[in-house]
């Protein structure tokens, strides 16, 4: 007899929870990442957060910070560096920074 409930993604043995394959937990709650986040993430219930400087939905692919916020494009600079090339009216080095449209818009970041 198992007192554990390890819910839809395992079944009790010996109480301890016994986990379908892409699970873990005490409980069986926890979805797990592919194996290649754990090169350069963490996972997060199923979400590899990647580490600064990488990339993907694996955190596999090298690359510019925040995927540049979508607000420009990452390049390979000339020193073999990813670098965020903003859209106008972005900044910053992930371009997440808004620039000044005209002086009433309430922000003081023109260049």
């Amino acid at each position: 007899l198992c007192d554990l409930d390890c819910g839809p993604h395992g079944h009790c043995v010996d109480n301890a929870c016994d986990c379908l394959p892409g699970w873990s937990g005490e409980l069986c709650n926890l979805k797990q990442c592919d194996p290649r986040c754990n090169e350069h993430g963490q996972c997060k219930n199923g979400t590899c957060l990647c580490v600064t400087g990488w990339n993907g939905r694996h955190c596999t692919m090298e690359g510019c910070p925040n995927s540049c916020s979508g607000h420009g494009q990452c390049r390979v600079n000339n020193d073999a560096q990813w670098e965020c090339r903003c859209y106008d009216g972005w900044d910053g080095k992930d371009c997440s920074v808004l620039l000044e449209q005209n002086c009433s818009d309430g922000k003081d970041n023109d260049r």
